[in-house]
């Protein structure tokens, strides 16, 4: 049995990017785009689509993009189409004789605009915000020296003069993205603003993104990151299931999940790729300690539902790996095993296809189009499931 992807599936999803109306952005046709690129990477699954369709698909894209795209942000914006782009460079180049260099150089210019705005907004959020569009640009191996210096620059500027310097000296940060859809009903009494401590909004991703612009500037970057994370361990919780509420004023660990978006995994994972990157073993123990805690916790009790990269199983068994990657502590291995099994847990049901059993994911959002969210984030990690190789468009997507 596939246990991965099948070619009815694929068309379904791909003939409804082909008739149906998608935002360009990786919540719509650039997530099928980053798909395509996985199904192009392995020929061995028999998965096939006509170059005219393709060509056919892409044309679409890029005239969604000019018509509907307002933002520079990475889920919904144009840093979202510019991966979808990139993760297909070779076929576009070679099929649809683009330039690629220089149309990416053309995305990055004008994300670089967006990135200022958000930038004098104090809009750090990593999927609607700065951080995301930093991330990309950071690590796009289409993106020149001078502009990740010119970034690096930037978001360092910002992140040290819009910081809050708390109690003990701890640094932290408003998402005042995130703040427009916090009720005045849960803002405390005394007119502060609860701090997101999870990595899809919040603390854990502007030290993610610290940690690798640390090659460019150090010095006020460790001062940053160690300041944060001391913020962080301020924060945590003893003797729960997990270590971390969501936000700063949570009084347990109630709401949050074990998952990339919130939550003790995401914040762990970036606490240990900070240790590793500034060369501090305190910040590594910590961040392990953090991922340590999470070893115990099994499907059953971690409050985690569906399969999506956001807040699925697939997300965790990635975070997992990567951690196994970074440390060596076999531990992790196992348990990406462990969420791995549970992933093809979903899929291995004779009387349902894969479609069936992701109806949860459909209930929750309808556009299964979505790379957090849906089923092409889902399936565009078949190729990893099978050999292991981190895919190329998880360094931009998720920072793993």
């Amino acid at each position: 049995m596939n246990y991965y992807l099948i070619q009815s599936d694929f068309d379904k999803l791909f003939q409804s990017s082909l008739l149906d109306v998608h935002t360009p952005g990786l919540d719509g046709l650039s997530s099928m785009a980053v798909l395509i690129s996985e199904v192009n990477l392995n020929r061995k699954q028999n998965i096939t689509i006509q170059q005219e369709e393709l060509n056919v698909f892409f044309n679409k894209l890029f005239d969604n993009t000019n018509k509907l795209c307002k933002n520079g942000s990475l889920i919904n914006g144009l840093t979202g189409i510019a991966i979808g782009i990139e993760c297909n460079s070779n076929y576009l180049e070679q099929n649809m004789n683009l330039d690629l260099h220089k149309l990416l150089h053309s995305f990055h210019n004008y994300i670089n605009i967006f990135l200022e705005k958000d930038l004098h907004e104090n809009k750090f959020d990593f999927l609607y915000g700065y951080l995301g569009m930093a991330n990309y640009l950071l690590e796009s191996e289409f993106c020149s020296k001078e502009i990740k210096k010119s970034v690096s620059d930037k978001v360092i500027s910002t992140l040290d003069l819009s910081k809050v310097n708390n109690y003990s000296n701890c640094y932290s940060w408003i998402n005042y993205f995130e703040l427009n859809y916090i009720s005045l009903r849960d803002r405390k009494e005394n007119g502060s603003c609860p701090i997101n401590l999870g990595f899809a909004h919040g603390i854990s991703s502007i030290i993610m993104i610290l940690s690798k612009i640390y090659k460019f500037e150090n010095s006020i970057c460790k001062d940053l990151i160690i300041k944060a994370v001391k913020f962080i361990e301020s924060m945590q919780f003893k003797n729960q299931i997990y270590c971390f509420g969501r936000y700063s004023d949570s009084i347990n660990t109630n709401s949050t999940t074990l998952s990339w978006c919130n939550g003790d995994l995401g914040i762990g994972y970036s606490i240990i790729y900070a240790g590793i990157a500034i060369n501090d073993p305190a910040l590594l123990r910590f961040g392990k300690s953090i991922v340590n805690n999470t070893l115990k916790i099994n499907l059953d009790n971690s409050r985690v539902f569906n399969g999506c990269l956001c807040h699925g199983i697939i997300g965790i068994s990635m975070i997992y790996f990567k951690c196994y990657i970074l440390t060596g502590d076999i531990n992790y291995l196992y348990k990406f095993i462990y969420w791995k099994c549970e992933y093809l847990k979903f899929l291995n049901n004779d009387n349902l296809n894969l479609m069936a059993n992701f109806n949860i994911i459909k209930n929750h959002n309808n556009n299964l189009q979505d790379h957090y969210t849906g089923i092409t984030g889902i399936l565009s990690t078949y190729n990893f499931l099978e050999n292991l190789k981190l895919p190329y468009w998880s360094k931009f997507v998720l920072c793993i």
